[in-house]
């Protein structure tokens, strides 16, 4: 690459209605004014990377770069050893310094460079070659420090492959406690062994996360194959089980893009075999391999044999740590000592097998499905449960939890003061490390409503107390914490907003008082932080616009879900949060209370201020102000506050009489015709409409069901406009119960829509799963909702689909992937139609429903710094794509279902007409 090259950078604008980029800054940068950054010496001149070492960190610290003028520059921590290529260590660095623990600089260092690592030889000395990269925007070109040089002594790591979930009865159906299929060449197949014990039968599904969403995978089984088939074909967004097998262990095959899974063999356990003596291996479902720890001389010989009833394959090995050969090929250990005999039988083309002196007698590996407490002990069985002192550590069944109220609880805990004697919580009787948890430090626990926040592994720490007493213990599984309360008192109240601060453990529990959510004394030091619900991220809120000054002290701010980080402030503050209004104001520690948030216009008709704002009063669930005079385009200009505040007021365009419209934080202003109005404003859809005087409003949708708490009554709830772009209604931050079901019902009540009854197998009520897309049709059933709790919901009427979704998450969004933004979505008033890695470094989404006349881009992580168009209409099959942000949109031949696939590195997209 020559050096005289010149980068171009483009800033791109905001993108308009269409969804196109317009390129509104161009410079050319000559490399003679670039300053390359300058890697600063370590402050120590060798590295022993060994499992006592893992958690300390190494410092890289760097002066900036300069691209003669200023902008964001992306750093990379690469290396070399010997003359190999640069290997990317760390990248999308953005400061001057970073602190690398040994773990992680271990991985890529120790890592074979077949699999992407520096391949730096185990346990001895090797000089490895540091330097930093500079780059900016999505140029290629990087500028490189000059290398410093550190001795490292690293030491073997598991390669970490790309994965599928395996979950089912056998784990709980918790994906924490899953086990995995890996995809060794990192394509589209997955395989593994795992093991179910008695209970394969009982059911399992594959997915492709953590999570149930069918834009990652959520494959089951809806055919009629026999018992133990060796192909089926797995069904995404399946309602029903994989219910086929029935034996110990299997090493199954999954394909993600043809939806076959495999099933290579199964069997009922792995024997070792010392000098003719036989022993069963243990099965570790953590890291799903089979051990056994044994006390070894150099001489021994060994064999490994998979055993199937009567049939018997016998392991040996033709090279070193292969497991390759058969019972001729018996292995000689070539060890004296104490070690942990450890086989590997994941990769049906590579299986291993190591001596571990480290992991000898290393705690035991993992969950079994079947023991303890598979048998008369049901109230034991399938449950969580205290273990520890009070129970002589498991020498009698764990004490059983019961669930009240989004904890597991148990009441009437004596314990003794001493960490030895306190307990920990785990699940079916079971030391497994996925479901074992303890406290993060050695401090005693916290007692009272704070909580203590937990942690899974053998390496948290015993819960327990300083002095005698009797507890009721709370455990909230899905934030991790676990309180204790003294016996008798009030329940804590976990599932409630809090503040996050980064760097802190916990959240700050907010209490609420009237409308506001308050935390006081709330210490603050500069750190980002953010509002969230129960300690978690599915709801969080940040404000909606940037404020390079920190938030502002002392007025109503205006507030966003997954909005924008706040920061800035330091001090002491009383923080006041409104999620109905979405609201904030932070007052100085013990200043009054902000008044309960009400909405007014503020405008040329009351002097932009000068005056007090026009009252709005609550009507149903919607804002209003009548009789509202404008005279003209000079005094017909307005926005909406909350509490006098710029800081929390919303503008959009106005279309005619009697229109919704959105309304943003930063928005023009509302400008409208000279006539007397009503105006009416919906805080939680953030929309407006402008009425006629006199004329009732009706919004065009509604949710009609047992809503607020109500299991009996139905009401109406309204739902606002959600899309300029296409016709999409949401209801944001709305209450049902438990079993709650609805419909959807157009405002003047001549449509009725839910379920389509043919998709729900004519199954009244139908229920939803939170988060993924369901058929709408006026040939209906009910939908239910089984797990009550506070939702958006979401319908679009014309593209016969809804969703109910997590507060503040848009239908169909994915971070961090490939999907399709366009006319379908809105052109991202919804998440773009995330696409599935196929392994080979394409990404697909497949039935997608499309006109001549939509239009559509692929990019990355919902938002357009990296985006593909064909520029035109695309033909079937494989055309090309430019990545310019300035080409046109992508459209089809033909009216049809699709799927869509995008190749970035080749820069090409396929399209498959079904």
């Amino acid at each position: 690459m020559k050096t005289a090259r010149y980068i171009m950078m483009s800033v791109a604008a905001a993108v308009m209605l269409g969804g196109c980029m317009d390129l509104e800054e161009v410079r050319i940068l000559d490399p003679s004014s670039i300053v390359p950054p300058v890697l600063n010496p370590f402050d120590l001149e060798a590295v022993e990377v060994t499992n006592e070492t893992l958690d300390k960190t190494l410092t890289f610290a760097w002066d900036e770069a300069y691209f003669g003028v200023q902008t964001h520059i992306s750093y990379s921590i690469e290396a070399t050893y010997g003359d190999s290529p640069k290997v990317v260590l760390f990248s999308g660095l953005s400061g001057t310094s970073a602190s690398i623990t040994y773990e992680d600089l271990n991985y890529t260092l120790a890592l074979d460079p077949a699999l992407g690592g520096l391949g730096v030889p185990l346990d001895t000395p090797s000089e490895v070659n540091y330097y930093i990269s500079a780059s900016i925007g999505n140029s290629a070109d990087k500028y490189y420090s000059e290398p410093r040089a550190l001795a490292m002594t690293v030491i073997y790591a598991e390669p970490i492959y790309p994965k599928v979930w395996v979950i089912g009865d056998f784990c709980g159906w918790v994906h924490d406690s899953s086990q995995y299929l890996f995809s060794f060449n990192y394509d589209a197949n997955y395989e593994g062994v795992v093991y179910f014990g008695s209970k394969a039968s009982n059911g399992f599904k594959i997915t492709g996360a953590a999570s149930w969403e069918n834009t990652t995978g959520n494959w089951g089984y809806e055919g009629q194959d026999d018992p133990e088939a060796e192909t089926i074909t797995l069904t995404n967004g399946a309602t029903t089980n994989i219910m086929l097998y029935s034996r110990p262990y299997y090493s199954f095959k999954y394909n993600t893009s043809t939806r076959v899974l495999t099933k290579q063999m199964s069997f009922d356990k792995v024997t070792c075999t010392i000098n003719g003596a036989e022993e069963d291996m243990s099965f570790n479902t953590l890291t799903q391999r089979f051990y056994l720890d044994k006390t070894l001389a150099e001489s021994d010989v060994i064999v490994f044999t998979i055993v199937d009833g009567d049939n018997r394959t016998v392991l040996g090995s033709l090279e070193d740590e292969k497991l390759n050969g058969g019972e001729a090929d018996a292995i000689t250990a070539g060890v004296s000592g104490n070690y942990r005999i450890l086989v590997n039988l994941n990769n049906s083309a590579d299986r291993t097998y190591r001596f571990s002196a480290e992991e000898y007698m290393n705690g035991d590996g993992g969950m079994d499905p079947d023991q303890p407490g598979d048998g008369d002990d049901e109230t034991a069985s399938e449950s969580w449960g205290i273990v520890g002192g009070p129970n002589g550590w498991g020498n009698t069944p764990d004490l059983v939890m019961v669930e009240e109220g989004g904890f597991y609880v148990y009441k009437g805990l004596a314990l003794e003061a001493g960490s030895d004697v306190g307990f920990k919580i785990r699940f079916n009787n079971e030391w497994n490390d996925a479901a074992n948890y303890g406290v993060l430090t050695d401090d005693p626990a916290v007692i009272g409503p704070d909580g203590n926040p937990v942690e899974t592994s053998g390496g948290s720490k015993n819960i327990y107390v300083t002095a005698p007493g009797t507890f009721d213990v709370y455990f909230n599984l899905a934030g991790k914490m676990v309180y204790l309360m003294n016996a008798g008192d009030p329940a804590p109240v976990f599932d409630t907003w809090g503040v996050w601060r980064n760097g802190y453990e916990q959240d700050i529990t907010m209490t609420e008082e009237g409308s506001w959510y308050v935390a006081r004394d709330v210490e603050l030091n500069g750190e980002i932080f953010k509002i969230r619900y129960a300690s978690a991220w599915d709801q969080d809120y940040g404000t909606a616009l940037s404020y390079e000054n920190g938030v502002p002290v002392g007025a109503a701010v205006l507030m966003n879900p997954k909005g924008v980080d706040m920061s800035g402030l330091t001090g002491t503050f009383d923080i006041y949060f409104n999620p109905t209004d979405g609201i904030i104001q932070i007052n100085e520690a013990g200043e009054p209370a902000p008044e309960p948030v009400s909405w007014g216009i503020a405008g040329s008709v009351t002097s932009w201020g000068d005056y007090a704002d026009l009252t709005m009063v609550l009507d149903g669930g919607s804002y209003v102000c009548r009789n509202l005079i404008f005279t003209g385009p000079d005094n017909g200009e307005f926005k909406i506050r909350a509490n006098s505040s710029w800081e929390a007021s919303l503008a959009g365009t106005y279309a005619s009489s009697g229109s919704t419209f959105n309304v943003y934080a930063g928005g023009a202003n509302i400008s409208v015709p000279a006539g007397t109005y009503d105006v009416w404003f919906n805080p939680s859809a953030r929309t407006v409409t402008i009425n006629a005087v006199g004329s009732s409003y009706v919004a065009d949708w509604y949710l009609y069901g047992n809503f607020g708490g109500n299991t009996t009554d139905w009401t109406n709830v309204e739902m606002a406009s959600a899309s300029v772009n296409i016709k999409a209604y949401m209801s944001a931050s709305v209450s049902i119960p438990d079993d709650g079901q609805f419909l959807y019902k157009s405002g003047d009540e001549t449509q009725w829509l839910g379920p389509d009854r043919t998709m729900a197998s004519y199954t009244d009520p139908y229920t939803l799963t939170i988060g993924t897309a369901f058929t709408t049709s006026a040939d209906k059933v009910n939908a239910r909702i089984p797990a009550g709790g506070t939702y958006d919901f979401w319908l679009l009427p014309e593209a016969g689909r809804a969703y109910v979704m997590p507060v503040g998450v848009k239908p169909e969004y994915v971070p961090d992937t490939w999907g399709i933004c366009g006319s379908i979505s809105g052109w991202g008033d919804l998440g773009d139609f995330a696409m599935s890695d196929n392994g080979d470094g394409t990404y697909t989404r497949r039935d997608v429903r499309l006109s001549t006349s939509d239009e559509f881009k692929v990019r990355f992580g919902n938002a357009w710094d990296r985006q593909y168009s064909v520029n035109g209409t695309a033909s079937e099959g494989v055309n090309n794509v430019t990545s310019d942000g300035v080409a046109g949109n992508t459209r089809v031949a033909a009216d049809g279902v699709y799927d869509i696939t995008i190749n970035p590195a080749a820069a090409t997209m396929t399209l498959t007409r079904k």
